[in-house]
């Protein structure tokens, strides 16, 4: 009586059970892989235009495996909102485009967007900047930006 430990014997063990199993399914399913955080969204830039068929920016996916990226070169126009999804295949890789607004980490099961619209015209270089094997030094990538 007003020790807090009020209802019967089954209720205080279920209690005591449930505040202790909660923490330990969490922890389960973060080591199986069950729950997985939401996926990266990076803004690049505000954008300009979108598709003209649906309001919506283009989606270009690209995918980083060891020791490439595929697609290896992407085209879009100056002003363009496009919608880049960075996957990895393998091991944790990321993407950096020298003089346009991308940097993204790219885990795998865990896709990044990037949402870029240039804003000059040109060949703009990429690589993974996430140190990721023996071959990492050759993964390039290329943005062609076109008026």
């Amino acid at each position: 009586m007003g020790h807090g430990l009020e209802g019967n014997a089954s209720q205080r063990r279920l209690g005591v059970c449930s505040s202790r199993v909660a923490p330990v399914l969490l922890a389960m399913a973060v080591l199986w892989g069950a729950w997985q955080p939401a996926s990266v969204v990076v803004e690049a830039s505000t954008g300009a235009s979108t598709s003209a068929t649906t309001g919506a920016p283009r989606t270009i996916e690209i995918h980083a495996k060891q020791f490439k990226f595929e697609p290896s070169e992407i085209t879009i126009r100056k002003g363009e909102t496009v919608k880049l999804v960075l996957y990895s295949d393998d091991v944790p890789h990321a993407l950096a485009v020298a003089g346009l607004p991308i940097h993204a980490d790219m885990v795998k099961g865990h896709p990044s967007t990037v949402l870029v619209t240039p804003e000059q015209t040109g060949d703009f270089q990429g690589k993974c900047s996430k140190f990721c094997g023996a071959g990492h030094r050759d993964m390039h990538f290329v943005v062609h930006v076109v008026s």
